[in-house]
């Protein structure tokens, strides 16, 4: 995900600082960098939350819509 990649390197976050930001595992975090979505709902806002809102839930989640935010 492009728009991470940008957040992390605007704010001089490496994955594993983000990820302590974010409580997620460093791999999320990676999966995300390197294009995968799908994450879980419960990561998706975490995100949210870590980048006050720059990146939202929906950005993250596989399709980018709310439909996918089941868990």
């Amino acid at each position: 995900m492009k728009k991470l990649a940008r957040y992390l390197e605007l704010h001089g976050l490496t994955i594993d600082g983000f990820a302590r930001l974010a409580d997620l595992s460093p791999s999320i975090v990676s999966r995300l960098l390197s294009g995968h979505r799908g994450v879980t709902l419960k990561s998706a806002i975490k995100i949210e939350r870590a980048t006050r809102g720059q990146i939202k839930a929906t950005e993250c989640m596989k399709d980018g819509s709310e439909r996918q935010m089941t868990g």
